[in-house]
């Protein structure tokens, strides 16, 4: 029977997934020779035999495909057979990795334990019994601890764990699932885990019993409303019970973190679900390998057997941020415990996770009760991921551990080789790369503003700038102060001889908002998109402060169609921090007195206008027609926050959209009982723009005020009438762009889930289509995205 060799080049997230063993398994199983490696791109494997063998083995690798790996491209071409002595044709081999790399875009996430891990986890029959490094093929760490590519165990920081003898036994059986395994360990050759507590003899987790120990202390600690200080798989997280007022109260005191709510980990869908509603699709997104955040609907306690949570874990009534176990020690731990935990990042909300043991040490030791750690170093920080679970279906609000590096698949394929990267912007920094027909994001960093965050940005970019990957482009933000555009800028190089030098472009942010959301639906360039983009600050072509925008982009030009009216906000976007601002900006800018203020609540009194002179409040007042003094904005969130003030809800924001959050939970408490709008924006045209007037919308709230109106319902009403607004925006295009037009919602304002769930409901009884998030964040951390559909 003639052979045939070929040579397969597979490109794609293929490593770290057991790729190189199910090849071995299946050519063996057909009686192929040859062999298969990693390289810097993906997979390389020649194979040799029959024709019809050849087709059945490209056939079975495509049917039993691990499931978290993707094939992006396959190439296939004939090659010369290949005899050894005598005629006899080798076997078939996984060959060590070929070539190395440093660009990580492919990295396979980290994932949670797989079911047949933590099986052995919890049997005492096990020899990696209460192991809480666990791994194998299908699951464990891979980008928080891959130094280069390809992913072997030598270019990850297990790289100074040799394996003992069983592990490596282990490792070289084609029969034993941890075959090829390149995280394997165990309590002998694997990292470990200590334990550290006050005057106390560190305890080492040596072996099963001295686990047994540590998770019993973890579990007394806690009882104790004492906090600990956990390593997890992407950085340090502080962990208390979830019923412990004081223990809550520390960590806020630790982390100044006075109102942001907190997360909570528990052990099962069971006992989530006795503390939230969440949809199916919730369901499965809990259980997924990055193991996110789900944000559902919190169940009152009258509805529940659960102890009441309150407002140490979260001053909203209506959601709570719920998640599984993502490793092997908080598996052992949250089941230990047996009720909720709280669970949050050691750091502030501005700054990069924390990896680095000594500072985690140094700066929190002595604050928390004991201090639990592993010796596995981490490459790069990962958050814990976030989804809001709506009506209308998931919307990502953070990737991070576990669902980073993100690919995106791109219709660009007259880019050829070409590379760019996308800085994003400065708040939720996050920074992409487009390479060919794949986009990637990055797990968002922190604030850029920070010195940390921006520079671990900075090394990624030179990474690649000095890659076998050189980028022709780097597309920054329109913002001439953000971080991010500054160092774009110092980035940029001429052309020089034997380099093409790398080219700095500056993108509108509404507009690269607008294209992440239309390359997360996978709109095609020449299609286009029209879409509502609100958000709180983002700078316009004009030089003012956007944040209310209806835009259409294609290709990559975009067009403003309309936008919420201006108002100013006097000395400047400090109104950002505290929404008391916004409000009496709001008030003045809609004809309204401060004595309207007075007559229809305790605004002036409660707010912090009260406790100024009342020659401070004249020169703030004078400041609103003073052009040097304040700026324009047509912000949306900005608007919100006014709102969320003039309710008395909030006037000093303590975390970023604190106010409109408020605002929103306020608004779901309210049970409407018919289908009206108390409230409307005047919409109108003018010189060939929509433009969206929230004056009469305020004059209105003020005088519901005067008369008593319930708050909630008013809260609510502001909700129903953007959403009413962006129909009669709508029904003001065009009649060839507004008629049955697909619609997008992007910006950070459409994290609020009641906006989007009457957004939806409303567009779609207009008979529009509606295009929402469902990949990549709507918030600034997906902006890079946008940016590099520019290239």
């Amino acid at each position: 029977m003639s052979r045939n060799r070929q040579r397969i080049k597979l490109t794609g997230r293929l490593q770290g997934v057991g790729l190189r063993p199910l090849v071995w398994r299946i050519a063996n199983s057909i009686g192929l020779t040859g062999w298969v490696s990693n390289d810097a791109q993906g997979v390389c494997i020649e194979v040799q035999g029959a024709k019809v063998d050849l087709e059945q083995f490209i056939l079975n690798l495509r049917e039993q495909l691990p499931e978290s790996a993707r094939i992006d491209s396959e190439q296939i071409d004939d090659i010369p057979i290949q005899l050894m002595g005598k005629g006899q044709e080798e076997g078939f081999a996984i060959l060590n990795s070929q070539g190395q790399g440093h660009t990580l875009c492919d990295a396979l996430p980290d994932m949670a334990p797989c079911e047949n891990c933590i099986r052995e986890l919890f049997d005492p029959a096990n020899r990696r019994y209460l192991y809480p490094m666990i791994s194998c093929t299908q699951c464990g760490p891979r980008y928080s601890i891959q130094t280069s590519v390809p992913f072997d165990r030598e270019r990850t920081t297990l790289d100074r764990f040799p394996l003992c003898n069983k592990c490596d036994s282990e490792y070289s059986d084609p029969e034993n699932r941890r075959f090829h395994s390149q995280t394997i360990g165990c309590f002998e050759c694997g990292p470990s885990w200590t334990w550290s507590e006050m005057n106390s003899q560190a305890i080492h987790s040596t072996n099963s019993d001295r686990v047994e120990f540590i998770i019993e202390r973890f579990k007394h600690i806690l009882l104790a409303d004492g906090i600990v200080l956990v390593k997890g798989v992407g950085g340090f997280q502080l962990l208390c019970d979830a019923k412990s007022q004081h223990a809550a109260q520390r960590i806020r005191n630790i982390k100044n973190r006075e109102h942001k709510p907190f997360a909570l980990m528990v052990e099962s869908i069971a006992q989530a679900v006795e503390i939230a509603e969440f949809s199916y699709a919730a369901h499965v997104a809990l259980q997924q390998s990055h193991r996110p955040i789900v944000v559902g609907a919190r169940k009152p306690v009258d509805c529940t057997r659960r102890a009441n949570f309150g407002r140490w874990i979260s001053d909203l009534d209506s959601s709570l941020g719920i998640m599984l176990p993502n490793s092997p020690m908080l598996h052992l731990l949250a089941r230990r415990f047996g009720r909720p935990i709280v669970i949050t990042s050691a750091n502030r909300s501005s700054e990069p996770m924390m990896i680095d043991d000594n500072q985690a040490i140094e700066q929190f030791g002595d604050l928390v009760d004991a201090i639990l750690m592993h010796d596995r170093q981490i490459v790069e920080p990962l958050d814990d991921p976030v989804v809001i679970d709506t009506s209308v279906g998931l919307i990502p609000i953070r990737l991070g551990r576990g669902n980073t590096p993100y690919r995106l698949s791109s219709d660009r394929s007259h880019l050829g080789s070409m590379t760019a990267v996308a800085l994003g912007a400065d708040l939720k920094a996050a920074w992409g790369m487009s390479h060919g027909q794949g986009l990637y994001l990055m797990q968002k960093l922190g604030d850029a503003s920070h010195p940390a965050v921006l520079a671990r940005i900075g090394e990624s970019i030179q990474k690649i700038l000095q890659s076998d990957l050189p980028a022709e482009s780097i597309m920054v933000d329109m913002h001439p102060l953000y971080e991010t555009t500054k160092l774009g800028k110092r980035l940029a190089r001429s052309p020089s001889e034997g380099s093409p030098g790398v080219l700095c472009e500056s993108i509108q942010h509404h507009a690269a908002h607008l294209a992440s959301l239309a390359i997360d639906a996978g709109i095609r360039d020449e299609d286009g998109l029209i879409g509502f983009v609100f958000d709180g600050t983002g700078y316009g072509t004009d030089g003012a402060i956007w944040g209310g925008e209806f835009l259409r982009i294609r290709g990559s030009e975009f067009s403003r169609l309309g936008h919420l009216r201006p108002f100013r906000l006097p000395a400047g976007d400090v109104a950002a921090k505290y929404p008391w601002r916004t409000a009496l900006a709001m008030v003045l800018d809609a004809g309204l007195k401060i004595d309207d203020l007075q007559a229809c609540g305790d605004w002036t009194t409660s707010s912090p206008w009260g406790l100024l002179k009342e020659s401070e409040q004249s020169m703030l007042v004078d400041l609103f027609d003073a052009p040097s003094f304040s700026i324009t904005t047509s912000s949306i969130g900005r608007f919100l926050d006014g709102i969320s003030s003039l309710l008395g809800l909030v006037h000093a924001n303590h975390y970023e959209g604190h106010a409109a959050m408020m605002l929103e939970d306020f608004a779901a408490a309210y049970k409407r009982e018919q289908d009206t709008v108390g409230y409307r924006f005047a919409v109108h045209v003018k010189s060939g723009v929509i433009e969206f007037d929230g004056r009469p919308v305020v004059r209105q709230l003020i005088e519901d005020l005067r008369c008593g109106t319930n708050p909630s319902q008013i809260a609510f009403e502001i909700h129903a009438s953007i959403a009413t607004m962006m129909v009669n925006a709508l029904e003001s295009l065009p009649k060839e762009l507004g008629e049955n037009q697909l619609v997008g919602l992007s910006g950070g304002v459409f994290q609020n889930r009641l906006l989007v769930e009457l957004a939806v409901d409303s567009l779609e009884r207009a008979g529009h289509r509606v295009c929402l998030h469902r990949h990549i964040p709507p918030n600034d951390s997906g902006l890079a995205i946008g940016q590099l559909r520019s290239v």
